[in-house]
């Protein structure tokens, strides 16, 4: 008898353990399938159904992996996690009136990850909006018809943007705010959003390969707060048929400044200027383009304003329909002197300064 007393504790204390051991392996990865039910483990076996249930359920540092095509609806992220569609699955929401598609809401130490997933908008505020964390990573994802913003950055984390689409949104495509985030966007396009397609007012961008098109404005940098200052670097990109400028650093704060490199990128068919530098004699912007093409805009390249200059190198202006370069009297404008102007009327407006060559 005092053996079996003994015994029965052992046994409830191992069946225990596996339990708890079971309990945390589930924890780490997750599931969501069309067919899920928010009320199951969310297991591989028993899936939830939303991507809000599965959150709760997931590890710091885990994953929630989608089964099948459906819409999975909004969700906020607080923690390190990843959200996952494979390739050939739909994995979507459709935030409503007042409703964000995605917040990411993490420690300032966590990884997000989100992967193939769609966001289309019927009536919802923001697509993507980050507001915390210590790296974010958004790839193969597509993100339409927000009533603002298609993705918002509002914090100082590490955004990497690869290989997605973000279009016909009520603002802008993609919209850098607040604090000092540095975000990198590779691959991407940004098209038919009502403001910019891509626009910056803190932090540090750096986009390569991408497509601005058929936006207000293609990619600008815009009105830092009073003494900060804004990098941007374009390369290998595109910005074409907008309504105003293509790509362009603009500031009216004091003491703000821009910094922006445009290399081996075309800015074609603008309603305003391919590439520009303003100041409202206020602030600092420095421009500087490079073995790139500025074809069929009103204006080829603007430099304007007290405290805007803007250097050119190795680049091509042409047919563009005003002027293929305008230079305001109180900006400067640098020419390496090797660069191809093929002006329809006017070629320069204004003068130039030689740029010395090393």
């Amino acid at each position: 008898m005092l053996r079996r007393a003994i015994a029965l504790p052992i046994v409830v204390l191992v069946l225990s353990m596996l339990t708890a051991t079971n309990v945390m392996a589930v924890g780490q990865r997750t599931f969501v399938a069309s067919y899920g039910d928010d009320l199951n483990p969310c297991t591989l076996q028993l899936p939830c159904r939303a991507f809000l249930a599965a959150m709760l359920q997931t590890n710091p540092g885990g994953e929630v992996v989608v089964l099948d095509s459906a819409g999975y609806g909004p969700v906020t992220i607080t923690k390190a996690v990843s959200v996952i569609a494979p390739p050939g699955v739909y994995a979507g929401m459709s935030p409503t009136a007042g409703v964000d598609g995605i917040v990411v809401a993490a420690g300032p130490s966590d990884k997000v990850v989100l992967r193939g997933l769609t966001i289309n908008g019927q009536g919802g505020n923001r697509g993507i909006v980050i507001t915390s964390a210590g790296e974010v990573h958004i790839e193969q994802c597509t993100v339409a018809n927000m009533g603002q913003d298609g993705i918002q950055i509002n914090g100082g984390a590490r955004v990497h943007i690869r290989s997605s689409t973000v279009r016909s949104n009520g603002w802008r495509g993609l919209a850098v705010l607040t604090g000092s985030p540095a975000v990198q966007v590779l691959d991407s396009q940004f098209a038919n959003n009502t403001l910019a397609g891509v626009h910056i007012v803190a932090g540090t961008l750096d986009a390569a390969r991408i497509a601005a098109n058929e936006n207000f404005a293609g990619i600008v940098a815009v009105a830092p707060p009073e003494g900060a200052t804004v990098v941007v670097t374009v390369s290998d990109s595109v910005a074409s048929g907008n309504a105003t400028h293509g790509t362009n650093a603009i500031t009216n704060t004091l003491a703000s400044a821009i910094r922006m490199a445009i290399v081996r990128t075309t800015s074609a068919r603008n309603g305003s200027d391919g590439f520009g530098a303003y100041t409202q004699d206020v602030g600092t912007v420095f421009l500087s383009v490079s073995d790139s093409v500025s074809v069929g805009n009103v204006w080829g390249l603007t430099s304007s304003g007290l405290g805007a200059t803007a250097v050119i190198t190795r680049s091509t202006f042409a047919d563009n329909v005003a002027y293929d370069i305008v230079k305001g009297s109180t900006a400067v404008l640098r020419t390496s002197g090797n660069n191809t102007l093929t002006g329809t009327g006017t070629t320069v407006s204004g003068a130039y300064t030689p740029n010395p060559l090393f």
